[in-house]
């Protein structure tokens, strides 16, 4: 029985060990991305008008409300922050015009750390100016 108990604290410290971690992990945004916080609100405008001309009515972010958090310097991505935490990649096409058939495409994450790991790393580490 004692050994029961002990599995069960050790799962409980693991996870709250990963829960802290997700609550307390900023993201840096450095090159290739660019923070909205240092943007302009007329460009922080114009990529959300951009992104709700493109959703097409099926399109997964069609009813979120997301907040623009950074674009990459080095294509059209823009990243966003929805409502649950969630970090979506929207790849924006430019075409002032609702998409069909998967675009914008759209990557989505499951927190910050989720993007980071499996995005935003490999973005930095072979960014070349």
């Amino acid at each position: 029985m004692g050994h029961k108990k002990a599995c069960l604290e050790c799962h409980r410290a693991e996870n709250l060990g990963s829960d802290l971690n997700n609550l307390t992990f900023e993201l840096k945004f450095i090159e290739p991305y660019w923070s909205a916080i240092e943007m302009e609100e007329k460009s922080i405008q114009m990529l959300m008008n951009e992104l709700k001309l493109e959703l097409p009515k099926d399109h997964m972010l069609c009813n979120d409300n997301a907040k623009l958090i950074a674009r990459k310097t080095n294509n059209d991505d823009i990243v966003l922050e929805l409502e649950d935490k969630r970090i979506a990649v929207v790849h924006l096409t430019w075409k002032s015009k609702k998409e069909i058939d998967g675009y914008p495409i759209t990557r989505i994450y499951k927190d910050k750390v989720d993007f980071w790991n499996k995005e935003m790393k490999l973005d930095v580490l072979n960014f070349k100016e």
